[in-house]
């Protein structure tokens, strides 16, 4: 019976463990805070903090979160000072930390006893104070500055862990994504209101392609800062990306509601905003220029999906006219290209056999000037020539593609030796030709500054020197006189009579 009698006491003794020892050179002075994201733990070999064997840290710089299980029931935890058994002891962790104003949410856990303060233990936020299995509290609180943070834990018996978390982002979600990369903001709501932190979708290089399913259904999804639950959520992609004359079909279906817009979210090209299984839609044009797109999708419960594609054609340069003429021994080019045109420059290049082609100048497409009917250019090449000289465009398109203009034919207009003065009439109405050889059949035109005809004589031939007397009286101003044959213009002169 005596026997009996010891073994239950002891048995006793063993289960209680009677915390009897102390650890009398335990370092640390359980007042000081951590810092740099990396908590100091003050461990006490029992479970009301007074028994003091050492500390331990949790968290990394970078990373205050942690979960910590001690190794396991009943087993020896190692502590900066003495060990303990991971059975009636407690842990009090403290932090200072600065943060930055947004909204976090801190996520605690434990088994048994938790709690934490963020004004150095006077209040307890979030706590569930006493013996459990392993539980959790969720809240979010707007933070800044600096903060004393202290968690407490207690475990009693059998299981043991301690958790904490916190995420909050401070990204800003109107900034878009480039380079074909989407910023996607995510929402722990179906309405965009509880922003959670950002994903990215797509790869450099304009491929902007999106087939996400977010991890599955009713799964957690993690963002660059906090998780979401993959049900009753939202996000919000923006990507700002240039179009160069393409026409572009879109291609966005979701699981349940999306929709997809072009100028920002003011207006909405695709929309199916509902409660619904994976569809899509499709939208075409034909876009120049920079867009701010915008693709929202939500999703209730079940299933979810989202997806983005696009296919798009590049539309080819096109060129109205081409033409040019001969004046003062400078060659005068002129022509034109629809405003939708692709176009990043042009090389103008000239010959005199009409084979081999050498560059005359280069003139970059956003040297034209815009009309109602399309785009305009106009090219001087100042280098003399006589006979006949080609040219042709050599024109570039935004992405590399290169087309050739037709062939023009440009004769120089002093070949058979043509010359008129006085260029300035001063109180006298004649001019006079000169030409270094007979010619016939010559017509004489003289139009105002706008193109309209205001004296024309025909002369059966000219040589050597003729005086032609202006039967009009000119008015003050600036004229041209165009002298021409059976063989082509052989004088464009500009006058000014004062």
């Amino acid at each position: 019976m005596k026997t009996g009698k010891l073994v239950i006491i002891s048995l006793l003794l063993i289960c209680n463990r009677l915390h009897a020892q102390t650890c009398a050179s335990a370092p640390g002075d359980q007042v000081t805070y951590g810092t740099n994201d990396t908590w100091i733990g003050y461990v006490y070999d029992n479970d009301n903090f007074t028994n003091y064997f050492g500390y331990v840290n949790q968290g990394s710089p970078g990373n205050m979160n942690f979960d910590q299980s001690f190794g396991g029931d009943d087993v020896t935890y190692a502590v900066n000072g003495c060990n303990i058994r991971t059975e009636n002891f407690s842990i009090r962790y403290k932090l200072r930390k600065t943060f930055t104003e947004t909204d976090y949410t801190i996520t605690i856990g434990g088994d048994d006893g938790y709690r934490i303060s963020i004004d150095g233990g006077n209040n307890w936020i979030l706590q569930d104070w006493g013996g459990h299995g392993y539980t959790t509290r969720t809240g979010t609180f707007h933070l800044n500055g600096t903060y004393n943070l202290v968690i407490e834990y207690n475990d009693f018996t059998q299981g043991n862990r301690i958790s904490f978390s916190i995420c909050g982002t401070t990204d800003d979600p109107t900034v878009y994504g480039t380079n074909g990369v989407w910023r996607g903001y995510v929402y722990d709501e179906q309405d965009f209101t509880v922003f959670k932190g950002t994903m990215f979708e797509g790869t450099a290089g304009n491929n902007s392609r999106i087939d996400q399913n977010f991890g599955g259904d009713d799964v957690t999804f993690y963002t660059n800062s906090c998780p979401v639950y993959s049900q009753g959520f939202s996000v919000r992609y923006r990507l700002r990306r240039p179009f160069n004359n393409e026409t572009v079909t879109f291609l966005v279906g979701g699981d349940d509601g999306y929709r997809f817009s072009l100028n920002g979210g003011a207006s909405w090209v695709i929309q199916n905003w509902g409660e619904h299984n994976w569809i899509n839609d499709s939208y075409t044009a034909t876009l120049n220029g920079t867009y701010d797109m915008v693709l929202e999708y939500y999703e209730a419960n079940g299933a979810n999906r989202v997806t983005f594609d696009m296919n798009a054609i590049v539309l080819p340069i096109e060129l109205l006219h081409f033409k040019g003429n001969q004046q003062n021994n400078q060659t005068h080019l002129y022509w034109a290209t629809t405003l939708n045109s692709n176009t990043e420059n042009f090389t103008i290049e000239k010959s005199t056999n009409g084979r081999t082609y050498t560059t005359a100048g280069q003139l970059k497409a956003t040297a034209g000037i815009s009309t109602a009917t399309g785009v305009q250019y106009a090219f001087t090449d100042p280098v003399s020539f006589t006979g006949n000289q080609f040219y042709r465009l050599k024109m570039t398109d935004k992405n590399g593609v290169i087309t050739y203009s037709e062939v023009i034919t440009i004769k120089n207009n002093t070949t058979d030796g043509v010359r008129l003065y006085p260029t300035i009439l001063q109180g006298s109405n004649k001019l006079v030709l000169e030409t270094n050889k007979q010619l016939e059949n010559v017509t004489l035109t003289i139009t105002d500054i706008i193109g309209r005809s205001i004296m024309q004589q025909h002369m059966p031939e000219l040589n050597n020197q003729t005086t032609v007397e202006l039967k009009n009286n000119l008015v003050k101003g600036v004229y041209m006189i165009s002298l021409k044959n059976m063989a082509g213009i052989l004088l464009n002169q500009k006058i000014v009579v004062q």
